[in-house]
Order: C-alpha cells, then sequence, then structure tokens
C-alpha cells in the first residue's frame, strides 16, 4: 500500500473504510465508548471519531504505555512523568 505509520479500519470482506496518518508507527490502543479509537504513537495520544477524524490530540507526552480505557469511562496512560494520567 505505500503507508507507513498510520492505522486504518476495515470491515470483514469489504475494502479499507478509512486511512489516518499518524506521523509514526502506533504502539498502542483502546476502543472509545462512542466507537472511536484512542491511539499513543511517538507523536503523542489522538482520540479519533468513527470516521478516523481526530477529535483531539495530545502532542509528545512522553508515553509509556497504550491507553486503558477504565469501566468508569476514565481514560488511563503512564508516562516519563512520576505519575499516571486519566482524560
Amino acid at each position: 500500500m505505500g503507508e507507513s505509520g498510520g492505522i486504518m479500519l476495515f470491515r470483514a470482506a469489504t475494502a479499507r473504510v478509512w486511512y489516518r496518518n499518524l506521523g509514526g508507527y502506533p504502539s498502542g490502543l483502546a476502543p472509545a465508548p462512542d466507537g472511536g479509537i484512542y491511539v499513543v504513537n511517538p507523536a503523542g495520544l489522538r482520540a479519533l471519531r468513527t470516521d478516523g477524524s481526530e477529535r483531539w490530540f495530545l502532542e509528545r507526552i512522553d508515553l509509556t504505555s497504550g491507553p486503558v480505557l477504565g469501566t468508569n469511562g476514565a481514560l488511563y496512560i503512564t508516562g516519563f512523568a512520576p505519575r499516571m494520567l486519566a482524560a
């Protein structure tokens, strides 16, 4: 396909639905309650809508793990700072 450092959505037995260039390979992702996804890569943390458009972006926050969505709806991530972040 000639594309790298992005994320794609496919539906079973159909063609690609969308592609989003992230500026670096994804290192973790988690489903969002609304059907979108949260994606971590070297550029930062993104929230993407179901159509692949960006909801929000936290740039270069030095994350050390992929995002995890808690049962309380909070998004948890860890980074090099001596704390855990929740959004």
